[in-house]
């Protein structure tokens, strides 16, 4: 099952388990006392408790509900009225707003943040829709009146239960608070919105993916695919969220199908961020393998994480706004908290920020040998937000943190342009002068012909007498990818310089101390 349709399924069974409350909002659902009402439009609080208390089964007074209703410019007060009053009760049931008398304000002389004695019960959800005050009375003003109108007919494009007074009486019964019309309207809902869910898809993914095609654009196609399913989600979603108020529930009720559609949409749009993030990622990775560096292929996947990182948290913060949490109070919250818990995490941002340096700064890619200090050496194999890691000669791993590296002498010996060849041979102090200038031409001719060898830096020359040897210094530089080919032309040197020796009768010198004795002990002379 697809993630919008087990949404939608769920969505669907938690509104069903509801339904026993009743068709319109109860005292309990929308926080009405069931007391009498001794001061009518004396407050916002009894604005609204008046608004609801007549119209809460088994109580149906509109008349009696319209009383906080400003009639000075209606043309038929004994008839608009009434009817206006019963209009925003049912938009406040479609949209599944749920009015809680203890957060609006009791008292008589209330005024708003700009000083006016009005106050507006959702601004986010209705707009403009204030209870003002008239001298000692507070009323619905007749620019409220107007919005009311607007609501209704956003919220009620199909007055459904109006239509259902021509149906057959057999649509009409109750069962348990609910009509059987209801009952059936939000299984064809339900199937309605599950169809549109597979025709989205089928949209999205073949005809737009194949037109797509046609037009040469791999991004597009890529694009079109991975999108299709969250797109049919969110139509499922759409769908719910419309068909849902039609039906004319409960407000309790039209408060969790409401819910589980704006779940089911933030859902969708979450995971339509997430395959937009494997897209780019995906774009990314293939302009990265075209590079000779291999450092971008390691930025990729952390890319994405973080792509997907800031998805989750968009994704989290709306799902809270649905669910009517203070976000900007929690934010704030966070932030106070957000400074103790970066105090407390200071080393794992200095790694952060080192492994930032390491992607701007490119000191090494994957696969480069390095030095690092006196004690790093080896293969970059990986590198993370927080490490790198690097196989040492001992194939071991070792890993580096990344701030330690940022702040560390560097020295990518994988970047080399040529590898240095140098060495000092000791010969005997036997060893005639003419030999030594053969051996020297030798080894000259020896790097001239082996291959890998630069031939305009090679350097023979005797350096010095030494200790116990005649020093013969040899420095060349050698062209070689990696090390295993540098020293398989270090291994043709060397056995080619033994083989010379050996021709020229030269031989290497072995550290020697020669020890003169100035007398000698005589016999007996030594102490018992």
């Amino acid at each position: 099952m697809t993630l919008g349709r087990w949404m939608g399924a769920c969505g669907l069974v938690v509104a069903l388990t509801t339904l026993p409350i009743g068709t319109t909002a109860g005292a309990a659902e929308t926080g009405v006392e069931t007391a009498p009402i001794d001061r009518p439009c004396a407050s916002p609080r009894q604005v609204m408790r008046t608004l609801l208390h007549w119209q809460t089964p088994p109580l149906d007074d509109s008349i009696r509900a319209s009383a906080c209703i400003d009639r000075t410019e209606m043309e038929s007060p004994a008839q608009a009225a009434p009817e206006m009053a019963a209009k925003l009760k049912k938009v406040l049931d479609g949209r599944g707003l749920f009015v809680d008398l203890e957060n609006v304000p009791d008292d008589p002389e209330y005024k708003d943040d700009l000083g006016q004695n009005a106050f507006d019960l959702f601004p986010d959800r209705l707009g403009n829709i204030p209870m003002v005050r008239q001298g000692h009375r507070w009323v619905f003003p007749p620019s409220t009146l107007d919005r009311i109108d607007d609501l209704y007919r956003q919220t009620y494009p199909l007055d459904l239960a109006a239509m259902m007074g021509a149906a057959p009486l057999w649509l009409r019964l109750q069962l348990v608070g609910v009509a059987v019309w209801q009952v059936l309207g939000m299984l064809l809902l339900f199937g309605a919105s599950i169809l549109l869910q597979r025709m989205v898809i089928i949209l999205v993914a073949t005809t737009l993916h194949r037109l797509a095609g046609q037009m040469g654009h791999d991004g597009a196609k890529e694009v079109a695919h991975r999108s299709a399913a969250p797109l049919g989600g969110l139509a499922m979603a759409g769908m719910f969220a419309a068909g849902m108020p039609l039906l004319q529930f409960a407000v309790s009720v039209n408060r969790v199908g409401l819910f589980a559609a704006r779940v089911l949409a933030a859902a969708s749009l979450v995971w339509l961020g997430y395959r937009m993030a494997d897209v780019l990622s995906d774009a990314m990775a293939r302009k990265a393998a075209k590079t000779e560096t291999k450092l971008d292929d390691q930025l990729v996947p952390i890319v994405r994480k973080v792509l997907k990182f800031v998805v989750g948290v968009l994704g989290g913060v709306f799902i809270l706004h649905n669910l009517d949490v203070n976000v900007g109070s929690l934010l704030a919250g966070l932030g106070l908290g957000g400074a103790a818990l970066a105090f407390a995490a200071k080393d794992s941002l200095a790694h952060f920020f080192g492994s930032l340096m390491i992607f701007l700064d490119k000191p090494f890619q994957i696969g480069d040998y390095i030095l690092v200090g006196k004690e790093v050496e080896g293969t970059v194999e990986e590198v993370g937000f927080r490490s790198t890691r690097v196989r040492t000669p001992q194939d071991s791993l070792m890993t580096v943190p990344n701030a330690k590296m940022a702040e560390s002498i560097i020295d990518n010996l994988g970047v080399r342009k040529l590898r240095r060849y140098r060495a000092v041979l000791g010969l005997a102090y036997d060893t005639p002068p003419e030999r030594i200038e053969a051996f020297c031409e030798g080894i000259r001719q020896i790097f001239i012909h082996t291959d890998g060898v630069v031939q305009d830096r090679c350097l023979v020359e005797f350096q010095d007498l030494s200790e116990s040897s005649l020093s013969i210094l040899l420095n060349a530089f050698i062209e070689a990818p990696d090390w295993a080919a540098e020293m398989r032309i270090r291994t043709v040197l060397n056995l080619a310089l033994l083989r010379l020796a050996k021709e020229l009768g030269v031989e290497y010198a072995f550290p020697t101390h020669t020890v003169h004795v100035a007398t000698m002990p005589q016999d007996g002379g030594a102490a018992n």
